[in-house]
């Protein structure tokens, strides 16, 4: 705080006027605290939709959707087709002939098809996804669970939003982007799940907040978890600050 005066007297010209160079708080994230709530509304609809659900790793998206398959299949009679992107099968397979494959036969809206690991695929893999959902979109459910999201993928989804809205029947579907972070509230939910201590707890809950501030989204997950707890509770860990470094 000390320095700002100086950054700003030094930096005041250069900056356009009416410009801040140094902002008092960071803007508010447009990324969602917790995807559970927006997600479940779709799944436990019987109306066809398309999300991709995108989130740093670690964050719980692949725990949420093992849990709630169960509950789908079991109460609702939902037929469910799970599908990993970074399958090996795809060296000797083409994607659409792979998902052709597994919905065959299924009952519209009782079939619900999950991509994970979205983002390892490749872009023209995700070009044939998409190309093979286009005639679907009317009648299936579709979840696309990834850890990153780029400028294509973006206008993938805008793209079967159009085509959505120039159907009759679009209005009955939805095309939805999930984007949420790892906030500091689950961090310590998952932290008290695991019996962590409360001191630990706000060291690790601290050092995460930090990271992201610094370093972004990416750098944080619920992975780091148990060893960040092994280091703390290592020699000298609560009490060396740079413990965590």
């Amino acid at each position: 705080t000390e320095l700002r005066p100086h950054f700003l007297q030094h930096f005041g010209k250069q900056c356009a006027e009416g410009a801040r160079f140094f902002e008092e708080f960071p803007p508010p994230s447009r990324m969602q605290g917790d995807f559970r709530d927006e997600l479940g509304k779709h799944l436990f609809s019987k109306d066809p939709f398309l999300v991709l659900l995108v989130s740093p790793p670690g964050a719980g998206k692949t725990h949420y959707m093992d849990e709630t398959r169960h509950r789908l299949q079991r109460e609702h009679g939902v037929e469910i087709t799970a599908f990993d992107g970074s399958s090996d099968i795809l060296v000797t397979h083409t994607l659409a002939e792979l998902l052709q494959r597994a919905v065959s036969g299924s009952c519209g809206d009782s079939h619900l098809l999950i991509v994970d690991e979205y983002h390892m695929l490749s872009d023209d893999q995700k070009v044939e996804l998409f190309e093979w959902l286009a005639d679907k979109l009317s009648t299936l459910r579709v979840v696309l669970i990834a850890n990153r999201i780029d400028s294509k993928d973006r206008e993938k989804l805008d793209h079967c939003r159009k085509m959505k809205q120039e159907e009759p029947n679009g209005a009955q579907s939805s095309v939805v982007l999930v984007e949420t972070r790892l906030t500091r509230a689950k961090v310590e939910e998952v932290m008290r799940s695991r019996n962590n201590t409360p001191e630990l707890r706000v060291h690790i809950a601290t050092w995460c907040v930090t990271s992201r501030l610094v370093f972004g989204e990416e750098s944080i997950s619920l992975r780091l978890v148990d060893g960040l707890d092994r280091i703390l509770k290592g020699p000298g860990g609560v009490g060396k600050k740079s413990a965590l470094v």
